[in-house]
């Protein structure tokens, strides 16, 4: 099993029509031998720097097949080959033109087996951060292209208001692996609280799920905290423990359950396990993937008193990411593109995912499909969110954002109003004008990834519908 595959990923919760390249290690949890000194990181990020450089340069060239014999590793040449790679790369297209590498800026994590390099660039859309992961020899085990966090105005963080209290915690319910979290109070408070736990959409999340600009579960922290309901908050389990992860001999069978659910479900035990809290009133509140799994966060023993699905969906993944690279293709088109080849390739895939209902555990093991392992794919089409929804007899309530073009309200939304049809105890809301992280922009780069550089705080109208849906 190639522990690379996992994380090239599309990232759903906040980037459309980009298919990720690839991601070795995230985490910054290392272990065994003692820490570099900075001399040796500084020395190391020296000689690692051209390396990446070139590497981009290539890339930049359309070299593809070069980049694949003479850059990665023998795992990576397996899992991502040269068309593949180069689909990837030109969907970036949508980030605009390259204009600087800010060398400089690069950075150095260096872990027990590996060093992850972090440039930035400055794309015509906004910072990127290209990540490449190198093994002991300079072989790329890993590659990702992400938006830079905490850019611009996020770099600017506003205050906890003065009504509010947090707390700050590890908690550990993987074995070995302990997730950082913020629980956020009201400081006046009578009685116990009702509280909702917040689960992240995929890719390697922090507890805000920043995206440029933005930090939409601060903003529900602290505006849910500020209307009586308590709120856990917490780093996903791949960004804190990245390269321990895809270390570890079990993760050749990592799939959903073990990347967000049982954190969850633990995560949710804890919370009701807490003096301030209510029980009996906590809610599961999942954005994006984190609200496609919240019906079966709950059917793996949450027992929450509802769920709040924000910007999900009751299709499977390989059936978005297979719209969005659609969308990202139609934009490519709209600059005078060929993308002939991509459709190819892309038909190619969505032909692979189409088999996995009647694909066995060994060939889904064997495939990737969108450059996810197949057996992740796999294991998730046994979960039929709204099956599970209808089955937990738990009121949930669905929102959707008019604008998102990530997971659609013309196709997403509606298809949980048609499977759960007479179900009792669903409240639907569709919010005219609202991104995918729910916020109102209508600047220049509306409808690309590239408005989450400016910032868009959830509106008021969802946290005040959030809360009085909480507290009926």
């Amino acid at each position: 099993m190639n522990r690379q595959r996992f994380f090239r990923r599309l990232k759903t919760s906040v980037l459309a029509g980009l298919l990720v390249l690839g991601l070795m290690a995230l985490g910054v949890s290392g272990c065994g031998k003692s820490a570099p000194t900075p001399e040796e990181t500084n020395k190391r990020l020296q000689e690692l720097l051209p390396i990446a450089e070139d590497l981009l340069n290539d890339l930049e060239a359309g070299k593809y097949a070069e980049i694949v014999d003479q850059y990665f590793d023998a795992t990576m040449q397996k899992a991502l080959g040269a068309e593949t790679l180069a689909q990837s790369w030109q969907t970036i297209s949508s980030f605009g033109t390259l204009q600087n590498i800010e060398r400089q800026q690069a950075t150095l994590d260096r872990q027990q087996k590996y060093d992850v390099l972090t440039l930035p660039l400055l794309y015509s859309a906004g910072l990127m951060h290209l990540i490449c992961t190198f093994d002991h020899e300079n072989n790329i085990a890993g590659l990702f292209l992400r938006p830079a966090t905490n850019t611009g105005a996020a770099a600017e963080q506003p205050s906890l208001p003065d009504a509010l209290e947090e707390r700050e915690m590890r908690l550990e319910v993987q074995p070995g692996y302990p997730l950082p979290g913020t629980l956020t109070l009201p400081v006046r408070r009578e009685g116990t609280l009702p509280a909702v736990i917040l689960v992240h959409g995929s890719g390697p999340q922090d507890r805000n799920e920043t995206i440029y600009a933005n930090q939409p579960f601060r903003d529900l922290a602290w505006g849910l905290a500020q209307q009586g309901i308590a709120v856990l908050r917490y780093e996903k389990i791949t960004k804190e423990h990245g390269a321990a992860l895809v270390a570890a001999p079990e993760y050749a069978n990592f799939t959903v359950r073990e990347e967000t659910i049982l954190d969850a479900v633990g995560l949710t035990a804890w919370l009701k396990n807490q003096p301030e809290i209510d029980a009996t009133q906590v809610y599961i509140l999942g954005h994006s993937q984190g609200g496609m799994l919240a019906p079966a966060i709950e059917n793996a023993g949450a027992d929450a008193a509802g769920m709040v699905i924000l910007a999900g969906s009751p299709r499977h993944l390989w059936e978005i990411i297979y719209d969005q690279n659609l969308d990202a293709l139609a934009q490519m088109e709209s600059q005078g593109k060929d993308t002939a080849a991509q459709r190819a390739q892309l038909e190619e895939e969505i032909a692979k995912a189409r088999q996995l209902p009647t694909m066995r555990e060994e060939e889904a093991r064997a495939t990737t499909i969108f450059g996810i392992s197949g057996y992740y794919l796999w294991q998730w089409e046994s979960i039929d969110a709204a099956a599970l929804l209808k089955q937990s007899g738990k009121p949930a309530l669905i929102l959707q954002g008019s604008r998102d073009f990530q997971v659609y309200a013309t196709k997403d939304y509606p298809l949980w109003q048609k499977q759960l049809q007479g179900t009792p105890d669903i409240t639907y809301h569709l919010y005219p004008g609202l991104s995918h992280i729910f916020g109102a922009y209508a600047g220049d780069g509306a409808g690309t990834i590239g408005e989450y550089q400016h910032p868009q705080p959830i509106a008021a109208e969802v946290i005040e519908d959030i809360a009085q849906w909480i507290q009926k």
